[in-house]
């Protein structure tokens, strides 16, 4: 059983669409030069649903049920105007707000 249906999570729990203007927290791994949670402000892009076995299906309701996690895809634009594509999953999906 996937960890969503554990936690009785819902489609409608998702409601960022793309295009959206948000603030997300990231946290990098150990070892990476900026360790720990950071924050960024960022252009949401789409959701990715996957499944155990580690394939990747269009997020929808249907789908949902077979998803082992959700990872949001956030567009970040550094001050060298470089785009980085964030992939924010587990705990740092949480941290996702709509800037007002």
């Amino acid at each position: 059983m996937s960890e969503l249906v554990k936690n009785n999570m819902n489609f409608e729990d998702y409601t960022f669409k793309k295009g959206d203007i948000v603030n997300f927290t990231f946290t990098y791994s150990e070892g990476h030069s900026l360790c720990g949670p950071q924050k960024f402000k960022g252009t949401f892009k789409e959701y990715w649903i996957i499944d155990v076995k580690g394939f990747y299906f269009k997020f929808g309701p249907r789908n949902i049920k077979k998803a082992n996690y959700i990872i949001a895809i956030i567009e970040y634009i550094n001050e060298y105007g470089v785009k980085i594509p964030f992939k924010v999953s587990k705990e740092d999906l949480k941290t996702i707000y709509l800037v007002s």
